[in-house]
């Protein structure tokens, strides 16, 4: 199936389905703090790149809930762009390494820690490269394995992730972490 042009109210409505979730998940975090999230693209034509991660992470201390996508994905510029601290590290690598991807250009890390340089890697990246997860929801135990979560896997693949694929077409994927694959 070939993607179409004007790809970003799709991806608005299946991230906000997303939010709502209610599948029969036992393994996961879904509470009043936790739900179900993980959809970013800011491009309006077929992205150029999938990256697919296990899960989500944990939530960070003052994260909102995110009731429509434009939160989700102010929430989420924020978290490349804004913060300092420690577990931003991933964020900022993953910025250099899609970057060097798509543009062969390659950045040092204190070279793309700026703020200002995050800023424009998000965008940039962003509107190229749609990101999701396996697992829309976090688990307990961030290492917890795919071997323990089928039922998990198996609603978030049928209902979410094959939806995504058809709509972003079929350009290369990249999957995170060894479980990814």
């Amino acid at each position: 199936m070939e993607p179409k042009a004007g790809m970003r109210i799709p991806v608005k409505n299946l991230s906000e389905k997303l939010f709502g979730c209610e599948l029969p998940c036992r393994g996961v975090l879904r509470d009043g703090r936790h739900y179900p999230r993980s959809i970013l693209y800011l491009g309006n034509n077929a992205p150029e790149l999938i990256v697919i991660g296990k899960n989500p992470g944990h939530m960070l201390d003052g994260e909102p809930r995110a009731e429509t996508y434009e939160e989700w994905v102010q929430w989420t510029r924020e978290c490349f762009t804004q913060f300092d601290e420690r577990s931003t590290k991933f964020h900022i690598n993953l910025l250099r390494y899609l970057n060097f991807l798509l543009s062969s250009a390659y950045l040092e890390y204190r070279e793309a820690k700026p703020r200002s340089v995050r800023t424009e890697l998000f965008e940039s990246v962003f509107t190229r490269v749609y990101m999701t997860n396996m697992l829309k929801c976090s688990t307990p135990d961030e290492r917890e394995t795919f071997g323990n979560l089928n039922t998990e896997l198996n609603n978030c693949t049928k209902t979410y992730l094959d939806k995504e694929l058809s709509l972003c077409g079929h350009p290369p994927v990249l999957c995170l972490g060894g479980e990814a694959v």
